[in-house]
């Protein structure tokens, strides 16, 4: 059987053996040692040329590395930034950072 960061790790490889238009990725890049984290920084990156990803994070480190605009969640209100950075700080003056 295998450990929820495992299941985690086989999802992630099994969706980049295929192409999407669209890749939903749900903090995947928070499991698994630093060699894993790097492939999967490097197939986002591989995969951002030709389709989109929407991402789900709570580090905003790993939203810059992959992300060009950005959204937050709060209290059930869905706000839009043209920017991780913008999102950032408003989630800083929110108190949710």
């Amino acid at each position: 059987t295998y450990s929820s960061g495992m299941k985690a790790r086989l999802a992630f490889g099994l969706s980049m053996a295929m192409e999407f238009d669209v890749y939903l990725v749900d903090e995947v890049t928070a499991v698994g040692d630093r060699s894993f984290k790097r492939k999967c920084r490097e197939a986002f990156r591989a995969r951002r040329e030709r389709s989109s990803l929407i991402m789900v994070s709570h580090s905003m480190g790993t939203l810059k590395q992959n992300c060009d605009r950005c959204a937050l969640l709060v209290n059930g209100k869905l706000t839009l930034y043209d920017s991780v950075d913008e999102a950032e700080v408003a989630a800083r003056e929110l108190g949710v950072a």
